[in-house]
């Protein structure tokens, strides 16, 4: 089989896969152990896990990169054969590829193949013919190589030719120097050399078609001509380093520098020198690589790898890259995270189609808006952030403030009329953090007390937000600790008929045994749970022990109902109305044993699927009510759509109703919309006689409150509502 062939060495000596730092590629690279460093780096961006490996006639495949778990020899020839599989000699123009040893496939490998997870390129070089073979495959994908990514896997090719040409052309210095005059006048590659004074001594064709100038122009003239003014420094320390290598230095094989033609254009090349002694005197080669078509397709694989594709701004990885480097400078600066609200909504309801063009057109918004120098990035989904100097805070605010009034307003999508907002969190370095990282989780908090305070505002850090945060953290923690085991308990509050005399019920309330802090009442920790994974297991045991104890009580005050408080977690589950079947169902008790209490803003959001569980709650028999009514933003509509059968007045509209005119003319507002729906009324939080008083006159159903008792535990309600019965 025809293949390189290569006399002396190997082109993967000295290769190296260690990852390589982002950076712009017109940077002139002297480290000679560069190798295939970029390119993996590329590689790794592109894909989740990504094994790549180069295929050369004579050689055993070489690794460019692996997930620990295929670094082996059989994940390495799996790929290698299906590689040479695709590009057998002659088949594509005559890709050089070698015979490979058959040994049995490994599974992931053999897995992304067939889910067309790999590509595989023949290597060439424009002077050099074939080269080898290049596989790479994604081994935890989850579809198909898109079109984009294939596109960007052939620029990768392009680097790897042109490192694997580049390796090649330097194991054909190690050739004598006989040889290498011999070959050099008729080699593709432009070739030159230069004695110790550095004039030129040699230069072969391809150096005139590349510089514009003859070999009788340059021979005995000095090598600088083609050198430009800044360029000549670096010139002489190349030709200190080649003397020292005469005397045993190390030689930077391969140095990026820019070349001047005759006509004065700039063209970027790749150096490959060594040195020798001819006679008493130093002489020192080049073998030269124009580098035009490598830096472009660098700075393709360059943007591919730093920007978000669909807005054009910095993406994730390159936003905090930018923030580091300014950062580093150690000047003032403000960093805003913008978060659009409604845009999940957007998502859900029209599709990615639009909301993908929504993002577009908000990023435009936000990059008009916020002045020159400033730096626009996205950080994924619908997050975006920006960074300008200084750290003002009354300008942060302003300018906060004005990317919020760009975002938000009217979008028209796919001929679709959307409307969003936006929320903003600021952070200033060096004021709220003395790192980019920091920077980033302070405008984060300061992010979420925006959102928290109704959305459509700017919130600046301040220290108690970490403080907040740290609480919080310690507490979502503690409350996992809690559940596990055994801290929490439920307490009791009578419920009490029209004469406030006649026990119908117990609204049943959680409480903490903190074992250090005590016992804590639902305000303290009730949110942080409402929001954590195990929220569905709780409010099952909540709801399983409450029944329980009703079944108890009901047998000495038929009728008893207990009030237990849902997690919106527990409606969206998809198992709450089988588990309510089932316990009541074991508890031997009819569905109006239990009501099942809903904050307003559940029942907001208006879907189907709530609807459908809420009406399955009601066939069982169990009552549903509206709890703190007319504190949310529930509209009349809701009361005819969703088949509540209570109203809870809340306690702000109960306090001082007896001559607080405004509460009592919400409560008779409150008792009018619940006879039209005919609905029961209860009213919590009743205090004092006068307001129980007004309470019944308007005809509350049921009453609860301190003034009719507090929430106890099972004994202590035994105790002061059911006297009758023995105390356990």
């Amino acid at each position: 089989m025809d293949g390189i062939v290569i006399p002396v060495d190997t082109p993967f000596a000295g290769a190296s896969a260690t990852p390589a730092p982002t950076a712009p590629p017109d940077e002139r690279a002297r480290d000679a152990q560069r190798g295939f460093d970029a390119v993996v780096s590329v590689v790794d961006m592109l894909l989740g896990s990504p094994l790549a490996a180069v295929v050369v006639d004579g050689e055993e495949p070489m690794l460019l990169t692996a997930p620990a778990h295929a670094r082996t020899e059989g994940a390495v020839l799996t790929l290698a054969r299906h590689a040479v599989a695709q590009h057998a000699s002659g088949a594509d123009g005559g890709a050089a590829v070698p015979a490979l040893p058959d040994s049995t496939d490994h599974s992931a490998v053999a897995a992304a193949i067939r889910a067309g997870r790999a590509h595989s390129v023949a290597l060439r070089d424009d002077g050099a013919g074939a080269l080898g073979v290049l596989g790479i495959a994604d081994l935890e994908g989850d579809r198909p190589l898109d079109e984009v990514t294939v596109r960007a896997l052939d620029d990768v090719a392009v680097v790897v030719a042109s490192q694997l040409a580049a390796r090649c052309r330097e194991v054909r210095q190690s050739v004598s120097e006989a040889r290498f005059r011999n070959i050099a006048a008729t080699s593709p590659d432009p070739i030159m050399c230069v004695n110790a004074a550095g004039i030129t001594t040699f230069w072969n064709r391809a150096a005139e078609e590349l510089f514009g100038y003859s070999s009788v122009d340059m021979i005995g003239t000095p090598l600088i001509r083609i050198i430009p003014e800044r360029g000549r420094g670096e010139f002489f320390a190349d030709m200190a380093r080649a003397a020292a290598a005469l005397d045993g230095a190390p030689l930077d094989q391969r140095v990026r520098a820019e070349g001047m033609r005759r006509d004065g254009s700039l063209v970027q090349v790749e150096l490959s020198l060594s040195s020798w002694r001819e006679g008493d005197e130093m002489a020192v080669g080049a073998i030269v690589r124009d580098l035009t078509a490598q830096l472009e397709t660098e700075r393709r694989l360059y943007r591919l790898a730093t920007t978000d594709s669909l807005t054009g701004l910095k993406n994730r990885a390159a936003a905090h890259e930018a923030l580091a480097a300014r950062v580093d400078r150690a000047r003032p600066l403000t960093f805003v995270m913008i978060d659009l609200d409604g845009f999940k909504e957007v998502n859900d309801t029209l599709g990615h189609t639009v909301g993908d063009e929504v993002l577009s057109c908000a990023a435009a918004r936000i990059h008009e808006n916020v002045g020159d120098g400033a730096m626009v990035g996205r950080l994924g989904g619908d997050e975006f952030v920006v960074v300008v100097d200084g750290d003002d805070v009354d300008a942060a605010r302003v300018l906060g403030q004005r990317v919020i009034d760009a975002v938000s307003g009217g979008y028209v999508a796919k001929a679709q009329q959307v409307e969003i907002g936006a929320s903003a969190g600021v952070a200033m370095y060096p004021r709220d953090a003395d790192s980019a990282e920091m920077l980033v989780s302070a405008a984060d908090l300061a992010l979420y007390r925006a959102k928290a305070r109704g959305r459509g505002t700017v919130h600046v850090y301040e220290p108690s937000l970490r403080e907040d945060a740290v609480v919080q953290h310690t507490l979502r923690h503690e409350l996992r600790e809690a559940f596990a085991h055994g801290e929490f308990e439920l307490v009791y509050q009578p419920q009490w008929a029209h004469d406030g005399e006649t026990l119908v019920g117990a609204e049943a309330l959680m409480r903490w045994n903190h074992p250090t802090r005590g016992q804590l009442s639902p305000a303290a920790f009730i949110d942080t749970l409402a929001d954590k994974p195990i929220a569905p297991q709780v409010g099952e045991w909540v709801i399983r022990t409450a029944l329980t104890q009703a079944a108890r009580w009901r047998e000495h005050v038929p009728g008893f109902r207990v009030a237990v408080n849902l997690f919106e977690s527990q409606l969206r589950s998809g198992t709450l109305v089988n588990t309510v079947a089932q316990l009541l169902h074991e508890m031997g008790l009819p569905g109006d044993a239990l009501e099942l209490e809903l904050v307003e803003t559940i029942l907001t959001r208006d879907d189907e699927d709530t609807l459908e569980v809420l009406r399955s709650l009601r066939g069982l028999g169990v009552h549903l009510a509206f709890d703190d009514y007319g504190t949310g933003f529930a509209s009349l509509s809701l009361l005819k759509l969703y088949p509540v059968s209570r109203l809870k007045i809340d306690r702000t509209f109960v306090h001082h109703v007896d001559v607080d005119a405004s509460n009592s003319a919400v409560v008779r507002a409150v008792m009018y919309l619940a006879d039209v729906f005919q609905l029961e009324v209860v009213a919590e939080g009743i205090e004092t006689d006068a307001e129980l008083r007004v309470l019944k006159d308007a005809g509350c159903a049921a009453y609860q409150g301190y003034l009719l008792g507090k929430p106890m535990a099972v004994a202590d309600f035994a105790r002061a509502c059911l006297p009758s019965l023995p105390t356990v």
